[in-house]
């Protein structure tokens, strides 16, 4: 064979199976740097590194959260704005507190003889006859010690404050359609109540005036915290 033969010989490699090993590990480490997933129309493979994949994705990812965050708070911020401001005299139908030195009372004025009908048409049915009690606890009961078990908590022995009887109907009572008794119906009861427990005289008038004057047998009977109102 001519040494110009020779030479139109294609190269042949001594070692095919080393070279096939270099290409092969070639290729792996041009992947691993390169998105399979990113070609151009003619097939060739666009280069991205994946570290610079990661650090492009990065901010993109922070500004999507930062933009649904800020989304969600002006959901709370614009909805739902249901119903509408109350007015001054709605509010003042809430306004019930009844406070012992008799701050938020009413006007109006009742006696025990205005008030004995009122209790017998809206009250007895629960508490019995002259309030002795029934289905509903008893509001009048006797003079008695409260030390002993099972004393009575009614209206005459326990409570300390009687404005806090005219509180109590007022915003509660009857059970079955609070806050429908008028001021002068509110005062009457109270007054009827407090007669059958002995503490005022059925001829007494109750009203803003002299209902917190008006001293329970049991007011020194608890120990107090200073409450500010």
């Amino acid at each position: 064979m001519s040494m110009r033969d020779r030479a139109a010989q294609p190269h042949l490699s001594s070692s095919p199976r080393r070279r096939g090993s270099i290409q092969a590990s070639d290729e792996r480490k041009t992947e691993a740097w390169m998105d399979p997933g990113l070609r151009r129309d003619d097939g060739v493979s666009r280069s991205v590194p994946a570290r610079l994949r990661e650090s492009l994705l990065l901010p993109v990812v922070l500004i999507c959260a930062l933009i649904s965050t800020f989304a969600h708070a002006a959901d709370r911020l614009a909805a739902p704005h249901l119903g509408k401001p109350m007015t001054a005299g709605e509010a003042a139908k809430w306004d019930l507190s009844v406070f012992p030195d008799g701050k938020g009372l009413p006007e109006g004025k009742g006696t025990a003889a205005d008030g004995k009908s009122i209790f017998v048409t809206q009250c007895a049915s629960c508490h019995g006859d002259g309030g002795r009690g029934a289905t509903a606890e008893e509001l009048v009961a006797e003079p008695q010690p409260l030390t002993e078990a099972g004393a009575s908590k009614a209206i005459g022995p326990y409570w300390p404050y009687a404005t806090t009887l005219f509180d109590f109907i007022r915003r509660s009572m009857p059970a079955g359609a609070p806050g429908s008794l008028s001021s002068d119906d509110v005062y009457a009861v109270t007054a009827y109540l407090l007669a059958a427990n002995g503490v005022i005289s059925e001829t007494d008038e109750m009203n803003a005036t002299t209902l917190p004057a008006v001293k329970m047998p049991n007011r020194d009977g608890f120990d107090w915290i200073d409450v500010k109102h």
